[in-house]
């Protein structure tokens, strides 16, 4: 019997013993289901949520989300889909998704909801000008759709 036990005849003052030495052992808190180190951005959670990813970004060269590829893979594999990036863009007002750029497009305005949509959906990365004469010249870009352009957004544009 160990030194925290109480006389073999009186059981509850031995749990009780027991029990007192146990809150020594075990930690006072109930066991949690997921381990939580550390909040990574403890330093930056005076800024709101967006400012402190960049701004730990900035610091830290860590991103806080997955990169756009990951997300469009998410988007073909049906784990993101067209209803979820609505969502999105609907709560962020500070976007102006519904605000409609200049000039129509064959009798339809177009609206920066279907600049964002489609800057979400497939990846538009700058190009330099000898890029852009090559792809005028070679690619017909100005009259013809890239061939990543799905059937639908073309019969659409």
């Amino acid at each position: 019997m160990s030194e925290h036990a109480a006389p073999a005849g009186d059981i509850r003052t031995q749990i009780r013993a027991l029990v007192a030495h146990l809150e020594h052992v075990l930690p006072g808190q109930a066991p949690i289901r997921d381990f939580v180190h550390h909040n990574t951005l403890h330093g930056f959670q005076h800024l709101p949520f967006p400012q402190a990813l960049a701004t730990a970004r900035r610091v830290t060269g860590t991103r806080g989300y997955l990169p756009p590829e990951r997300f469009r893979a998410y988007f073909a594999e049906g784990r993101i889909d067209l209803a979820d990036l609505t969502a999105v863009l609907d709560e962020a007002t500070d976007l102006g998704a519904d605000q409609p750029l200049d000039g129509p497009l064959d009798g339809t305005a177009l609206r920066r909801r279907d600049i964002y949509l489609t800057a979400l959906r497939f990846p538009c990365e700058p190009i330099t000008a000898a890029r852009l004469h090559w792809l005028v010249d070679e690619q017909a870009a100005l009259t013809a759709f890239h061939s990543d352009v799905p059937a639908q957004a073309r019969r659409r544009l």
